[in-house]
């Protein structure tokens, strides 16, 4: 789920090369999203770029649609945890 939750930040599924990462918008298959051994992009920003706030996403990951940017950023004012937007 932490790729999930990192692509959404840059609206980047269809680069993912996981098949159920790049369905995840359209068909969210949690047990095969899950099983995911690798990522590239998660590779390449944790330890090449020394992002290291998308591992936060390890531990709390969902996903909520159709609420405004406002109710977002209410949560993220008060660092509940780290909040990727599409």
């Amino acid at each position: 789920m932490v790729e999930i939750a990192a692509r959404t930040c840059y609206d980047s599924f269809e680069n993912s090369e996981n098949e159920c990462v790049k369905n995840a918008i359209t068909t969210l298959d949690t047990d095969a999203i899950n099983n995911v051994e690798d990522s590239d992009l998660l590779s390449n920003l944790a330890w090449v770029h020394h992002h290291h706030s998308i591992i936060e996403h390890a531990t709390l990951s969902y996903l909520v649609q159709g609420a405004s940017r406002g109710v977002f950023q209410e949560h993220a004012r008060h660092r509940l945890q780290a909040i990727p937007v599409r």
